[in-house]
């Protein structure tokens, strides 16, 4: 075992798989505990088994509740999905790029555009990310 989460500051209810960058660190979404009143946080885990809190979502509108595993692209970013929060308390899709920078990159609104995203997201070789979402059609270009 690398990490045992305790559910508080360091995060808790861990879903989705872990991705893995070239130097062996593992990368997760937290979906509950976090600095934030149990909102979540995204985290890296060395291959010594340190974990660093890269983000803390703060339930508000940068999103609350990260599920599903994440993408990273060659430039170190990470995308994912939170299940709540955003504007309209549905979800968002965001960005963290390297320094821990969080940008909500689509709130969901729950009308056409699908609500409470359940996995996370896929990026395609263009770098356009899809969604899986609750609505009529299973997926969303974000």
């Amino acid at each position: 075992m690398l990490h045992s989460f305790t559910g508080g500051s360091d995060g808790g209810c861990s879903f989705g798989s872990l991705i893995l960058d070239r130097s062996g660190n593992l990368y997760g979404a937290a979906g509950c505990g976090g600095a934030f009143a149990g909102a979540g946080a995204i985290f890296k885990l060395s291959p010594a088994g340190r974990d660093t809190v890269l983000y803390n979502f703060t339930g508000d509108n940068d999103g609350s509740g990260p599920v599903g595993p994440l993408v990273r692209d060659a430039s170190g970013n990470l995308y994912g999905v939170t299940e709540f929060g955003g504007a309209s308390s549905q979800g968002v899709v965001f960005k963290l790029d390297p320094s821990g920078n969080e940008t909500v990159l689509h709130a969901f609104a729950g009308g056409a555009d699908g609500a409470v995203p359940t996995a996370g997201v896929t990026r395609d070789a263009s770098g356009n990310l899809y969604a899986p979402r609750l609505a009529a059609a299973p997926s969303a270009q974000v």
